[in-house]
C-alpha cells in the first residue's frame, strides 16, 4: 500500500511540474524579435498596411516586431522565405489575396492555403481602376469608349503579374471586347508611377493606393471591382463593376500567416497580440488617414475567405483563360 502511495505521489508531482513547465513555454513568448515578411518593396499596399497594423506593437510584445521586405516572385519568395523557416511563431508573413492568385498562375506552385496557418485577418477592401487626370474619360466607359476608337494603343497597368488585378483586367477586356494592352508591374507602388507619370492610360490596383492622388486632382478612379465601403474619405460614386454586368468580385484581404505547424500555444498569443493592435486607436487612426477602415477578423473568417477566394477565382481564372 505504501508504495503505491509512492507511486501516486510521484506521478501527481510530474504532472504538476509538467503543467507548471507548460505555462512557463507559453508565457515566455517572445523571447526574441518577430520577423514579418513583406513578400513586396517598401511602399506597396502591403508595406504601409503591415507597418501601421504593427504601429502599437510596443504596447502588448516586450520584443520589437521587425519589418523585412523580401521581393521577387511576384510575391513568392517571400512566401516560401517564411514556409522555409522554423514554425515556432519567430517568421511571419504579410500578404493579401495574392496568396491566392500565385497558386492559381505559378506552375508547381510550392505552397498552397494549407501551407499558411492564418493569424489575423485586419483589412479589407476593393480593388480599383484609376486613370491619369489628363485623360479625357472620367469613367470606365468614357475608358471603354476611348478604347474601341483606338483599338491597341491603350494600356492598363497592373500590380503584380500573377494577381486578382490581372484577373480583374482581363474581365474588363473580354466583357468589352477591348483591343488594349495590360503591362504588369513589380508592385502597388511602381503601378504608382506608371499612372502618375502618364505611362499608363489606366491602372488596377488595390486601394487605398491613389486614394489621395485623387483628392489632389492628380488621377481619376474610374471603377471598382466591389462596394467602396471600407474606403474613407472617398466623395464620389464610383461605378461597380457587378453592376455594369460583369459578374465577378475583385477586392482583397489583408492579414498575418504562420508556417504551419505553429504550436498552438504560440498562435494563442500571437492571435490575441495582432487582435489588439488590429483595434488599437493607432490603428483605427492609420486607417482613416490612409483611406480604409481597418477590419478585424479572427483565423477561421481569413481561412474561409482564403479558400472562398480560391474557388471563385479558379473558375475565372478556366473561363479566362483555358
Amino acid at each position: 500500500m505504501l508504495q503505491k502511495r509512492l507511486i501516486v505521489s510521484i506521478l501527481t508531482v510530474f504532472f504538476v511540474v509538467f503543467s507548471l513547465n507548460t505555462v512557463f513555454a507559453e508565457v515566455t513568448f517572445p523571447v526574441k524579435p518577430i520577423t514579418v515578411i513583406v513578400p513586396y518593396g517598401p511602399g506597396g499596399g502591403i508595406d504601409t498596411f503591415t507597418r501601421g497594423l504593427t504601429s502599437s506593437s510596443n504596447k502588448y510584445l516586450d520584443q520589437p516586431i521587425v519589418i523585412s521586405n523580401v521581393k521577387g516572385g511576384g510575391g513568392s519568395t517571400g512566401i516560401v522565405q517564411v514556409l522555409n523557416s522554423k514554425a515556432d511563431g519567430y517568421t511571419l508573413l504579410a500578404q493579401d489575396v495574392n496568396v491566392t492568385t500565385l497558386q492559381l498562375f505559378q506552375e508547381d506552385c510550392p505552397f498552397n492555403n494549407k501551407s499558411l496557418e492564418p493569424i489575423a485577418l485586419a483589412m479589407k477592401g476593393p480593388t480599383w481602376m484609376l486613370s491619369p487626370g489628363d485623360r479625357p474619360w472620367e469613367d470606365i466607359q468614357g475608358f471603354v469608349k476611348a478604347a474601341k476608337e483606338s483599338p491597341g494603343k491603350l494600356k492598363i497597368g497592373i500590380a503584380g503579374p500573377n494577381s486578382i488585378q490581372l484577373l480583374m483586367g482581363l474581365a474588363i477586356k473580354d466583357y468589352y471586347d477591348l483591343d488594349v494592352t495590360i503591362i504588369p508591374y513589380a508592385s502597388g507602388s511602381d503601378t504608382m508611377v506608371s499612372v502618375l507619370g502618364g505611362h499608363a492610360d489606366a491602372v488596377i490596383i488595390h486601394s487605398p493606393m491613389g486614394l489621395e492622388d485623387y483628392k489632389a486632382g492628380k488621377i481619376k478612379i474610374i471603377a471598382s471591382g466591389a462596394p467602396t465601403n471600407q474606403v474613407v474619405g472617398l466623395d464620389k460614386e464610383v461605378p461597380i463593376l457587378k453592376d455594369l454586368g460583369i459578374n465577378d468580385e475583385f477586392g482583397f484581404y489583408r492579414g498575418i500567416f504562420a508556417p504551419a505547424g505553429i504550436p498552438s500555444e504560440v498562435k494563442d498569443i500571437l492571435v490575441d497580440v495582432f487582435k489588439k493592435m488590429a483595434k488599437d486607436e493607432a490603428f483605427k487612426n492609420f486607417g482613416e488617414s490612409w483611406g480604409l477602415k481597418p477590419y478585424w477578423g479572427p483565423p477561421e473568417e481569413l481561412r474561409k475567405m482564403m479558400n472562398d477566394y480560391y474557388d471563385s477565382l479558379s473558375k475565372l481564372k478556366n473561363r479566362l483563360l483555358e
